[in-house]
């Protein structure tokens, strides 16, 4: 079992905002995941992961249960050093983590449903701005197309 910090990607007041999940699987720093939230679920961010061994007896102390991660929607989400960065963000501009996240990432993908379709839908972008590449491209080299 492992042990997920996470940054729930809402707005909030609360400057220090991680909140602890468990996870049946290993997740990678950055991943997108749903998570409950005051009832509602919510795409959240993996911040840090820990096996639960090593948080044994701080979560027998505490007086709260863990809550289950719902699902994972895509594993490489965010790099760490986007991650580092809004963490430091926050610190200077005194702004909870999450409030960045919702501000930084694409309202598409924070609409549910659509989560799923934004991070599948990269590639096909990818594709496409490449074959949009080779066509501009070839329009250039046109000798009709250069204007003396």
């Amino acid at each position: 079992m492992w042990i997920a910090e996470v940054f729930p990607i809402t707005k909030s007041p609360i400057k220090d905002e991680t909140l602890t999940y468990f996870s049946t699987k290993k997740l990678e720093q950055g991943a997108l995941v749903e998570a409950v939230l005051r009832a509602k679920i919510v795409p959240a961010v993996v911040f840090k992961v820990e096996k639960a061994e090593t948080k044994k007896a701080y979560l027998k102390r505490e007086r709260f249960s863990l809550k289950k991660i719902n699902r994972v929607i895509s594993e490489n989400f965010l790099s760490a050093s986007f991650l580092r960065a809004i963490s430091d963000s926050s610190e200077y501009f005194l702004v909870s983590p999450s409030s960045l996240l919702q501000f930084f990432l694409p309202k598409a993908i924070l609409k549910k449903g659509s989560t799923e379709k934004a991070v599948s839908g990269s590639k096909e972008i990818q594709r496409v701005k490449k074959d949009s590449f080779k066509i501009s491209m070839y329009q250039a080299a046109r000798p009709e197309r250069i204007k003396y």
